[in-house]
């Protein structure tokens, strides 16, 4: 496959996003196609059922290529916070370029000799991510190319993930001679979509609740410093509706579709269960649904505080097809954890499907690690269906009329 194409992979718990994007000759994004497959085969972040994800992917695949017309044969993949942990670490080398100039190859080698860590038997290094770099002991910088001196450092973030958990990832693709052409922790190739400049100047938690886990990263200056997970998201509020109710799966979760269109405005519903009919009042299912948000925003918020980081957050983020979609969140979240809360949805940003922001967060955070250019890489031709990324910095008034025009700006 021609390598200006970024193929992201998404595997979540319910289903499989795909997303695809290549450099134009302007040295811009542009995203060509993105796709949905559903899938059961992977639960809190592992990989229960290789066939079924094997078929997924298969499908998921498939879908993009129709759209490019070119076969896809290496992919970059998202892994979740739920099987890994941060290792903090130094590298440091001596400059060893024309006249004390750093250039690409010795940066790499700093990163390099930061990965050198202390980690488990059954672990592997995936992914790296610098916090600072120093030049000489002397002064921090965020991009040391091109500058000069005589010995580079970088303070960094290792993301280790649980080797065993990784290699039935990678089965799946293996079954498919796909490779895997790099991984990237999933929550932090997200920032690189939800992030602003601005946010990057402050400290910033990003909250993905899904269908099993909800993922938690805090940014400090635009770096990740501390990451966790739990088991806990969308599908527990479709038990306590099942449990409360007696309705089926299927209909648990058009009631959560519901709620979430409605909210409050939820008016009574007829149900049937073993060939009886009863009514439900629309405030008691909303009681149940805020009961399990509530619960969850606790969560968050003890993980917040447990952090040390909590007394430095101006934001919470929270986004993901969970309990980002509901009206209710942001009342019950200034509530409960005492911080701003925004939330990724359909009334909020220009998005037309908020679960792909992880495999677009991926192909994006690929293309900036790249710095792909055009004069690297070879043209086709493709389709005229693209949708440019516009890069331009645009500041509207207001934290979410931001983010809807940072949005806008993809798609």
């Amino acid at each position: 496959m021609n390598n200006n194409y970024i193929v992201g992979i998404d595997m979540g718990s319910s289903s499989i996003y795909g997303m695809i994007g290549k450099a134009d000759k302007q040295g811009k994004l542009k995203i060509l196609a993105s796709t949905e497959i559903k899938c059961d085969g992977i639960k809190k972040g592992i990989v229960v059922n290789i066939d079924s994800v094997t078929e997924a992917l298969r499908s998921c695949l498939e879908d993009m290529e129709r759209v490019i017309n070119l076969y896809i044969d290496e992919v970059f993949i998202g892994i979740p916070s739920s099987i890994c942990r941060l290792v903090s670490n130094k590298g440091i080398i001596a400059i060893s370029g024309e006249e004390d100039t750093i250039d690409e190859a010795e940066v790499k080698r700093v990163l390099d000799a930061a990965k050198r860590v202390s980690i488990g038997k059954y672990e592997k290094v995936i992914d790296i991510i610098p916090e600072k770099f120093i030049i000489d002991e002397s002064y921090e910088i965020d991009n040391p190319l091109n500058m000069k001196g005589s010995r580079l450092e970088v303070d960094a973030k290792i993301v280790v993930a649980n080797e065993i958990h990784l290699d039935s990832i990678y089965k799946c693709f293996d079954n498919l001679k796909v490779g895997i052409k790099g991984t990237t922790l999933k929550i932090n190739a997200a920032s690189t979509f939800i992030l602003t400049k601005e946010d990057k100047r402050e400290t910033i938690a990003i909250i993905d609740v899904g269908v099993d886990n909800t993922d938690i990263g805090i940014y400090k200056n635009g770096t990740l410093v501390h990451m966790n997970s739990f088991n806990i998201g969308g599908n527990n509020i479709t038990g306590d509706i099942m449990y409360c109710t007696k309705v089926s799966f299927k209909e648990a979760e058009e009631l959560k579709f519901k709620y979430a269109e409605l909210g409050r405005g939820l008016e009574d519903i007829e149900l049937g269960t073993k060939g009886e009919e009863y009514g439900l009042q629309g405030n008691i299912l909303c009681d149940i649904i805020d009961a399990r948000i509530e619960e969850i925003l606790n969560f968050i918020s003890d993980e917040l505080k447990n952090s040390s980081y909590m007394d430095d957050i101006s934001t919470v983020i929270i986004y993901g097809g969970g309990i980002s979609q509901y009206k209710s969140l942001v009342s019950i979240g200034k509530r409960v954890i005492s911080k701003p809360i925004y939330a990724f949805n359909k009334s909020t940003t220009d998005l037309e499907n908020t679960l792909t922001i992880n495999s677009l967060g991926i192909v994006k955070h690929v293309f900036n690690e790249l710095k792909i250019s055009y004069n690297k890489i070879t043209d086709n031709k493709i389709e005229n269906n693209e949708t440019e990324i516009n890069n331009k910095e645009k500041k509207p008034e207001g934290f979410m009329r931001k983010i809807k025009s940072f949005l806008g700006e993809y798609f």
